[in-house]
């Protein structure tokens, strides 16, 4: 197989798996905390093992056939810091794009989505735990 099947391939069944994930929305009733829980934790768990393994092992095995040897941690534990460090500078520094939205009552001529999506827009089906929506935000007048 050439890389760039493999590319394909890969590329393919990465859209497959997340369609298949998005699709359990579809077909599980209700709000079910209890599998939200379980799918959050799991997305986590899978989170780390790709940081570990895609990011920082190769990481520490560059920084040891550097010469950083039994020290090969030090550099990485250094990025790893800086990037959170950026991450946390990053949330102090730029605003908040809900504040802005809810302060600003129109965006681009149109109503903002939080003013739109008010419990007075949405109505609950108490039967069958699906959301309706009025005429007016479909569209309608």
């Amino acid at each position: 197989m050439s890389g760039l099947e493999g590319a394909i391939y890969g590329t393919l069944f990465t859209w497959a798996v997340t369609a298949l994930g998005a699709a359990c929305v579809l077909v599980v009733p209700g709000n079910k905390r209890s599998i939200l829980d379980v799918s959050l934790g799991f997305s986590g768990g899978v989170m780390l093992a790709a940081s570990y393994w895609s990011l920082l092992s190769p990481a520490l095995d560059l920084a040891e056939e550097r010469g950083w040897g039994a020290a090969s941690c030090l550099p990485v534990s250094l990025g790893v810091l800086l990037g959170a460090g950026f991450v946390l500078l990053s949330d102090f520094l730029l605003p908040d794009t809900l504040t802005l939205i809810a302060e600003d009552k129109r965006v681009g001529g149109e109503e903002s989505f939080s003013k739109d999506r008010t419990s007075e827009n949405i109505k609950e089906d108490s039967n069958s735990n699906k959301t309706k929506f009025t005429e007016k935000e479909c569209g309608g007048n």
